[in-house]
């Protein structure tokens, strides 16, 4: 297939986070990394994709050496982001992004396929697909915009 003239081409390259919700159970809106959640999704030609998302508003650790910050430091930084990598796949069709995980900032995520339905409309791309919210299942909503 020649890129270029793939739909998929308009994805390759770096994207910055726009907006991050989810809709929990009962239809309300929560904000898993807070309402200023930061973060960049890049995906290559060469199949390959990663992406961080983090809370800006993370309280620091109290100590400079993570191995010597109190467990609720580490806690509430571990909690306010999320990092993986790995590749992705493309499906016009049923135009969905499916990220398949090789490495997470979570270890029991690592092997898994997130499988995205996603929207573009020339400036935002909409990525949506299921997340867990405090044991619950809700909707996640990711919106990002080019670099």
């Amino acid at each position: 297939m020649d890129l270029a003239k793939s739909s998929q081409f308009k994805f390759i390259g770096s994207w910055k986070l726009a907006s991050l919700s989810a809709k929990g159970q009962g239809g309300h809106t929560v904000h898993p990394l807070g309402p200023k959640a930061q973060g960049r999704l890049i995906y290559g030609a060469d199949g390959r994709m990663m992406l961080q998302a983090i809370n800006p508003d993370r309280p620091k650790l109290s100590s400079d050496d993570p191995l010597f910050a109190p467990e609720g430091d580490i806690r509430a930084a571990f909690t306010g982001c999320t990092a993986y990598y790995g590749t992705y796949t493309f499906n016009e069709a049923d135009q969905t992004i499916t990220h398949h995980i090789e490495g997470h900032s979570i270890p029991n995520w690592v092997d898994r396929d997130y499988i995205r339905r996603y929207e573009y409309d020339g400036k935002l791309l909409t990525l949506k697909g299921p997340i867990i919210i405090s044991g619950m299942q809700g909707e996640l909503d990711m919106a990002w915009e080019r670099c």
